[in-house]
């Protein structure tokens, strides 16, 4: 299993791929509105999320 995540236009060229090498495999594609994490938008531990 492998886990990433892409932009739209990633997706596509994955999808295609995938598809012309690969047709056994499935994709499982979800939208997401936040990612945090080492490369991702920072995140500030000292913030007070109870405002």
């Amino acid at each position: 299993m492998i886990i990433t995540v892409l932009n739209r236009f990633q997706a596509v060229i994955l999808r295609k791929y995938l598809r012309k090498n690969h047709p056994e495999t499935f994709m499982i594609i979800t939208n997401s509105s936040e990612i945090i994490g080492k490369g991702f938008r920072g995140f500030d531990l000292n913030s007070n999320i109870d405002k």
